[in-house]
């Protein structure tokens, strides 16, 4: 087989130059696979015995460096021993390019992550483009683990440690401008220049006597640091990821002393986590997010659906306005429809706030925030949509209202185009019942905010045809969204699994649970925010409105509390108008506790017995709509949850995590609480088959 790492020498200026080549054979992205670390040691071996004037690290594979280690071979650590003797090697292979007798540089321009980053901090010496493709970042802590090849040593000592923690904890990837900045990068080149830039970099810099050391702050100074690191890994985790403590650990023992024991102490910590649930759980996890985000429907050998240039969305109101404005950042040019131009400039406003913010954050250029702004036109009538590839329908949640705009639609409908729906609970056969272009309608059911959620649900109806189906699936992902492909059943799949979650957070609460503890107890089980919080961030008028629905067609086990008619009555909307549960004001949120008035008492719920509630609500439903054949199989359901509902990664996903605690645990649990608090927590007849024959979820 080809090695993936190539050396080519050359002649600069009289002076003898190896450039150290990673091109992958058949692979789009480099990695340090166990073939290309040792091939790579073979060559150091070599040059340390007869040094050349320069050694240049670079890639051929074009936006790409090096994408960090093999992930598969982590997933394959059996043991500590394994871990340790992995880490120690790599390391060792790496450090070669600080101790060798000649400069060693590291030509960046595309993606520097994780050991390709580590890699390129035992240089002396790293040139980065300032193409967008290039991103340095150490994103294991999301895999679980922490950087093992000396990245929680080397990086503190070349650019200090809070920039330094920020980057290990947090696993953020910064572009080639903010990494010269902060002193990661030696220099930041224009890309169209940057074979060059480099040439005369390396013909100008000399070997440097040691490895750039960032002065550590004293001793005091550092604990403080780290202690405050450590308060906010907690507050954030909750004490669930153990890799962000790991890494702090292998920082506090290695900054002030020499390399070698930093070293030592960072392998000690890497080896303790391969081997956790929460790190097998996240490599899942990140297998299954690479497996969803290459989702096909198409026939082996089929050619590639091409995808059209011009969209077009109708409703320019939060929802309308962020698709409107995610698809112009995906190159595409967009009629924005609605029925007045006052709400059509509304939804325009939010689009540029959008740019703009991005642009504040120098997450984008100046000149591709004026082009996607350019990219969304405005539209008062069906006309100037007759161009559109697809069409997006995005009015308010109202069936009478929907089935208005499609039967205006259907008779200007562009020639071929795709007629989608962004309905998030409504059945789309409902929408185009009796209508002659029904084949060519789909659900689209994006999540808010547009930009921020990676999850498109596609939603097929029985008279959806196959080619519907797979131009949906494709145009998901070339909006660079995760496409799951769903039954039509009101709810789809992630609202109607976390409706009941939502819903028993609100009989709680008119049992008398306190707010605060309702909302604790989701988030230490590693939800982003509480059930309540959530609800106001939805809008509990919406809540409201998708409960009805789906307590229309699912019944009694999907009633809606109580109290949300009472909160209807008392105008609580929740973050709109800064009254539900909570109170707010600006950033800030308060329990309201007046709406304790009118309840029982607190009974004083164990922590438990909360979360159970909450939890296995989910996992209940999730079982049902699989059992229903809402969805094709299970990983579907993991990946819906976790990327539409923010169902915590390190558990694996919603029926990964039945699986875990047992499913006939989970059963007795659910009948356990059937005969407490009622019927609504029967456990679904699948979940008690698969229990029955000892079964799981998941092979």
């Amino acid at each position: 087989m080809p090695s993936a790492v190539r050396v080519v020498e050359e002649t600069w200026d009289h002076r003898s130059i190896v450039r150290i080549v990673l091109d992958a054979p058949d692979k789009p992205v480099n990695l340090l696979t166990p073939d290309a670390v040792r091939d790579l040691g073979e060559i150091l071996d070599r040059l340390f015995r007869e040094p050349p004037s320069a050694i240049v690290l670079e890639s051929a594979k074009p936006g790409v460096f090096i994408a960090g280690a093999d992930i598969h071979v982590l997933a394959d650590i059996s043991g500590r021993a394994e871990a340790e003797q992995l880490a120690r090697h790599g390391r060792d292979i790496l450090w070669k390019f600080q101790t060798v007798r000649c400069p060693t540089f590291a030509a960046i321009a595309g993606a520097a992550l994780g050991g390709g980053l580590e890699a390129a901090l035992y240089c002396d010496y790293r040139i980065v483009s300032d193409h967008p493709k290039t991103r340095l970042g150490l994103p294991e802590v999301q895999l679980g683990i922490i950087p093992g090849f000396g990245g929680t040593q080397t990086l503190p000592r070349l650019i200090g440690l809070r920039p330094a923690l920020d980057l290990i904890l947090t696993g953020r990837q910064i572009d080639g401008r903010r990494a010269e900045k902060i002193g990661l990068a030696d220099r930041c080149v224009p890309h169209d220049t940057f074979e060059d830039q480099v040439r005369l970099f390396v013909l100008t810099h000399p070997k440097k006597s040691r490895m750039p050391r960032h002065s550590a702050p004293f001793f005091l100074m550092r604990e403080l640091v780290l202690a405050l690191a450590k308060r906010g890994v907690l507050n954030k985790t909750h004490g669930q990821y153990p890799a962000p403590l790991r890494a702090i650990e292998a920082v506090r023992r290695g900054v002030g002393r020499p390399l070698s024991e930093g070293l030592r102490a960072e392998t000690e910590q890497f080896a303790e986590l391969p081997g956790t649930p929460e790190c097998r759980n996240l490599i899942r996890t990140y297998f299954l997010m690479e497996k969803f985000k290459k989702l096909s429907l198409l026939p082996p050998g089929a050619p590639q659906i091409r995808m059209p240039e011009n969209c077009a969305v109708i409703g320019a109101g939060t929802m309308g306005a962020g698709i409107a404005g995610h698809l112009a950042s995906c190159g595409l040019k967009v009629r924005l429809k609605d029925v007045e131009a006052g709400f059509v400039q509304k939804g325009l406003r939010a689009i540029d706030r959008s740019v703009s913010g991005q642009l504040a954050k120098r997450r984008i250029r100046a000149e591709e925030a004026r082009d996607r702004m350019a990219r969304v036109a405005p539209a008062l009538s069906y006309e100037p949509l007759r161009g559109a590839g697809i069409v997006i329908e995005a009015v308010l949640e109202d069936l009478a209202l929907k089935r208005k705009v499609f039967d205006e639609l259907e008779a200007a409908a562009p020639a071929g185009a795709i007629l989608a729906t962004n309905t998030s609970s409504l059945p789309i056969s409902k929408m185009t019942d009796g209508r002659a272009l029904r084949s060519r309608f789909v659900g689209l059911h994006f999540f808010n905010p547009v930009e921020k959620m990676p999850l498109v649900e596609v939603v097929v109806a029985d008279e959806t045809s196959d080619e519907t189906r797979q131009f949906a699936v494709e145009f998901v992902k070339h909006i660079k969204k995760t496409p799951i492909v769903v039954r039509d059943r009101p709810g789809f799949l992630v609202n109607r699994i976390l409706m009941p979650y939502l819903n028993e957070a609100v009989i709680l609460l008119s049992e008398g649970c306190r707010i605060e503890s309702i909302d604790a107890a989701g988030r230490a089980f590693g939800m982003p925010m509480g059930p309540l919080h959530l609800i106001d961030v939805v809008g509990l008028d919406v809540a409201e409105k998708v409960s009805q629905v789906l307590h229309a067609a699912y019944g009694e086990r999907m009633s809606p509390c109580p109290l949300f008619e009472r909160f209807r009555n008392e105008k609580r909307l929740g973050q709109k108008n800064a009254k539900g549960f909570y109170l707010y004001d600006g950033d800030k949120k308060y329990a309201d506790r007046s709406i304790y008035a009118a309840l029982p008492r607190d009974p004083g719920m164990a922590a438990v017995d909360l979360t159970d509630r909450l939890i296995l609500s989910m996992v209940n439903e999730g079982a049902r709509a699989l059992g229903d054949g809402i969805v094709s199989d299970a990983d579907t359901v993991d990946v819906g949850m976790l990327l539409g509902a923010g169902f915590p990664p390190f558990r694996g996903g919603l029926l990964r995590y039945a699986d875990d605690r047992g499913v006939r645990t989970v059963v007795d649990r659910l009948n356990a609480l059937a005969d407490k608090f009622g019927g609504r927590f029967a456990p679904a007849p699948n979940l008690v088959e698969l229990s029955l024959r000892g079964g799981r979820f998941h092979r």
